[in-house]
């Protein structure tokens, strides 16, 4: 198994013939306090399974913090299939979280495991930004 694609995204959807589109990469979500509630990420990825790596997998998604405490946690199987051509098989996955609610600002991370493997990680800093007024202009 490798890892191709994991990152965040504001948007991704599987075309036609499993071409995957990603559109708005990031890997900081700017907020003026906390807690940042971010209405809508997606969590992207695309793995390379060998023919020998065929069948069920699970997967699991979890969000820890600096600290290594886990702010979330999915777990999902899919079902690898076996690519008529004798390839390597891809296995896209887009996992769409809304609402997604960080306590404070700091660092943060998606782990992606497959069975115990860790497959992916994603890092995300959630940063304060100033929203001060601008000073009045003297004449």
């Amino acid at each position: 198994m490798r890892t191709r694609v994991a990152v965040l995204a504001d948007y991704a959807n599987i075309a036609e013939q499993g071409k995957l589109n990603v559109m708005g990469i990031f890997s900081i979500l700017f907020a003026p306090v906390a807690p940042v509630i971010h209405p809508q990420m997606q969590l992207v990825t695309q793995f390379e399974f060998e023919p020998s790596e065929v069948g069920e997998k699970d997967v699991k998604f979890v969000l820890l913090d600096e600290d290594g405490r886990e702010h979330f946690r999915l777990g999902v199987h899919i079902n690898v299939q076996r690519n008529p051509n004798g390839l390597a098989t891809l296995a896209n996955q887009i996992l769409v979280i809304n609402g997604a609610k960080f306590p404070r600002f700091g660092s943060y991370e998606f782990h992606i495991l497959i069975g115990e493997t860790l497959a992916a990680e994603i890092p995300l800093e959630v940063t304060q930004i100033q929203t001060t007024p601008p000073a009045a202009l003297q004449g």
